[in-house]
């Protein structure tokens, strides 16, 4: 692609920092921004942004998918979903799980299985993905949805208990784990996932371009290893496969950010 080409990290804010910057760059394609599925959340999360989620930005390609995974400290006596809903139910307002904000994924992820379930566990809210793990690692709180990337480690070493994952389908890194759908709850397919957009004006053949190129490295036999191990999904896609993933999960983060009152923090 040549040695001129910028991007942007979506840092601060919720992603918006640098996503109004990527707005408000050359639509000449030497600007590009990584987004993840934040992007989505904010159009309903933030009351006014300083763009225009619909309209300023052009889809290039999804990059990768990464699940969540449903853990808890190992001696909390539950082993499945079904055992959790359970345990929970017997203690309405007792269990709590570690949040990383009302507006994070993880959070909206977890309050999306709670509503499914009509459970009643509360969200304690830690700065950050460590500290959030080390508080379940330490049985501070009993349970969270952690990224793949960061739990995989912590349940091959015995200190989470992984009881879900949240995909609708089975991880080939977890594959005797069940998907939360599996326990009774089929609409449930929620995933962490990173994707490239450009400013709006970006012309059709650098977009084609970029997702050439971007597709061809993704889908190199060292890419896709090494992301398989971590439980991370290649996932490149064509623009408009994006931006239709992007326009269903305004329409689904939407109501449960309405339906819990989730407030950016």
């Amino acid at each position: 692609m040549g040695p001129n080409h910028r991007h942007r990290e979506p840092t601060g804010a919720s992603e918006t920092i640098g996503t109004d910057a990527l707005a408000k760059s050359a639509p000449d394609g030497h600007t590009i921004g990584l987004v993840s599925n934040a992007f989505s959340i904010n159009a309903t999360l933030f009351p006014k942004l300083p763009f225009d989620v619909h309209n300023d930005f052009v889809p290039v390609t999804m990059m990768v998918v990464v699940p969540f995974v449903l853990v808890t400290y190992p001696a909390v006596p539950a082993n499945s979903v079904q055992e959790l809903i359970a345990l929970a139910k017997r203690q309405p307002g007792k269990l709590n799980f570690a949040s990383l904000g009302s507006g994070s994924p993880h959070y909206l992820a977890f309050e999306w299985f709670k509503m499914l379930a009509g459970l009643d566990i509360v969200a304690v809210p830690y700065k950050g993905l460590a500290p959030a793990m080390t508080a379940v690692t330490a049985g501070e709180v009993q349970m969270m949805l952690a990224g793949l990337t960061a739990g995989l480690p912590q349940v091959k070493a015995g200190k989470f208990k992984a009881l879900a994952v949240s995909p609708a389908k089975r991880i080939g890194v977890l594959s005797d784990v069940p998907t939360i759908a599996e326990a009774g709850y089929p609409e449930y397919d929620v995933n962490t996932w990173y994707a490239i957009l450009a400013p709006r004006g970006t012309p059709a053949p650098i977009v084609a371009r970029l997702n050439a190129e971007f597709t061809k490295a993704l889908n190199t036999q060292d890419s896709v290893t090494r992301f398989t191990a971590m439980g991370v999904e290649v996932a490149p896609s064509s623009p408009e496969a994006l931006w239709a993933r992007i326009r269903g999960e305004i329409d689904t983060w939407g109501r449960i950010i309405k339906a819990t009152g989730a407030k950016p923090d």
